[in-house]
């Protein structure tokens, strides 16, 4: 999770002071929950309700994944100003549309996992069906960003600017 602020920050704040704050922020809470799960005896790491710190680990596994779902959506709005300008690419408007979603899908999944022990806490099972949909947000987030960094061509034609001359090699 602290890669992900980390590339977060990089990518799209290098320069903004409170984008480092996140960052810190992310590993204090991730640091602070591992450290008190194991100092309150949960050593394997196991996520309980009653751990008194669990928000702070699920806050900062949480975290990037919220910054990482609005950075993407504040670019895809500018961009697609932009596009519609002729002032940038149409695929390019579209990854960040795919990076925002991509953040968002991990939110669920997030939020997924909570409900998921939640429920745990009060049947002493999981969820099949909150397994399934965190299978489902996870699994959907590696298409997108897969999409995002490896578009097929058939997907880059769907995003080719019509006046523009077609690729000679191919490949974006």
């Amino acid at each position: 999770m602290i890669t992900i602020a980390l590339f977060t920050q990089r990518v799209f704040r290098p320069e903004n002071r409170w984008a480092d704050w996140i960052v810190a922020a992310t590993a204090t809470l991730l640091l602070a929950g591992v450290a008190g799960s194991a100092a309150v005896g949960d050593w394997e790491g196991v996520y309980a309700l009653s751990n008194p710190w669990f928000w702070s680990e699920w806050a900062g596994m949480t975290l990037p994944f919220v910054w990482f779902g609005i950075e993407g959506f504040l670019q895809y709005s500018g961009a697609r100003k932009r596009s519609r300008l002729g002032l940038c690419d149409r695929m390019t408007c579209n990854r960040f549309m795919l990076w925002s979603l991509a953040g968002f899908f991990m939110i669920g999944s997030n939020v997924a996992v909570f409900l998921q022990y939640f429920e745990y806490e009060s049947e002493a099972q999981f969820s099949s069906a909150m397994d399934a949909f965190v299978g489902l947000f996870e699994i959907s987030t590696i298409g997108l960003i897969w999409l995002v960094f490896f578009p097929p061509s058939f997907y880059r034609i769907w995003f080719a600017d019509p006046k523009s001359p077609p690729e000679a090699s191919g490949r974006a």
